[in-house]
């Protein structure tokens, strides 16, 4: 028996510890309940007709990645219909203002073997674009069994993963013989694409670099730059957990400059928990989510909303 139908059977096995996992997730608001549905690999739309196009990015940063490719596909082929799915619901939320008119979000089927069969036999692709590094064996063996060409875009694999995957060299041979083609980041990544079993792997450079200017609304803009004024202004982008606590810190040594922390949190919904810990700590804080100013007394301008890293 291959090793990809070991795991197979093991996530068959397992599946009531993936179903707790996914009720934590639930209470901790990591997943969408009003479409948990598409988790399990139900449709949360009709399948357009004509051909479609699947993009997979596993959270914000490899969907952000992804679109200059899926502005480019969608200026060439007007037409032609482009799914993009990820796992995150900040990843959701920022799609959907970002995305162009003939392309739509679907939330990625959890990597059980019904939940990814519904998937893939509904939606029916007629080519599957693959994002970095996620990689779901059952999904991934869905793909390939219904012929559809599988593709690696902008792959990426870390000193770690590296060593990882190469502990397991049978499996991931198998792994990576499932895509058509795949395409490095960087000569390296090719390079270790290559000894892991991807078949035919090359260099075309990271999408990031594709990427425009983020987009911003002109007049916000001018409203914040008239209510910062002179005052010296700093970011901290894309914190996380634990983070704060030091910036808030740091912060506060700086209030004798009269400056100003703009605090962009990684996951918006953390907003309250941070706005708690800033006043905690003596930070007059003023919130984007709630449309506060900025006024001289703000010591924090949380910018707790998303899509709007281009202001």
């Amino acid at each position: 028996m291959k090793l990809l139908g070991l795991y197979k059977a093991a996530t068959v096995l397992g599946y009531p510890l993936i179903a707790v996992y996914l009720a934590v997730r639930k209470i901790k608001g990591k997943e969408d309940l009003t479409r948990f549905p598409e988790r399990l690999g139900y449709a949360g739309k009709t399948r357009p007709d004509g051909r479609l196009v699947w993009i997979h990015g596993a959270s914000v940063g490899e969907t952000l990645s992804a679109l200059p490719l899926i502005n480019k596909l969608s200026e060439l082929y007007p037409h032609m219909r482009i799914m993009v799915t990820s796992g995150t619901v900040t990843s959701a939320e920022l799609m959907a203002k970002r995305l162009p008119e003939n392309a739509f979000h679907q939330f990625v089927p959890i990597d059980t073997p019904s939940a990814v069969k519904r998937f893939v036999d509904y939606w029916k692709p007629d080519a599957a674009l693959w994002i970095e590094s996620e990689f779901w064996p059952n999904l991934l063996s869905e793909i390939a069994a219904h012929k559809i060409p599988l593709i690696l875009v902008n792959g990426r694999v870390s000193d770690r993963s590296f060593k990882r995957w190469q502990k397991f060299p049978a499996f991931c041979r198998e792994l990576q013989g499932l895509f058509t083609k795949s395409f490095g980041q960087t000569d390296e990544d090719a390079r270790r694409l290559t000894v892991l079993g991807a078949k035919d792997a090359a260099c075309v450079g990271n999408l990031k670099f594709a990427a425009g200017d983020l987009p911003y609304d002109a007049d916000e803009l001018e409203k914040l730059k008239a209510q910062i004024g002179g005052r010296p202004c700093w970011i901290a982008a894309s914190t996380h957990e634990g983070e704060e606590e030091r910036l808030a810190w740091v912060c506060g040594a700086l209030k004798t400059k009269n400056a100003l922390m703009i605090l962009a949190p990684r996951h918006p919904k953390r907003g309250d928990e941070i706005e708690k810990l800033l006043t905690q700590a003596g930070l007059r804080v003023a919130r984007r989510s709630r449309h506060e100013d900025i006024t001289p007394d703000t010591a924090v301008y949380l910018a707790d909303t998303i899509g709007e890293m281009g202001l």
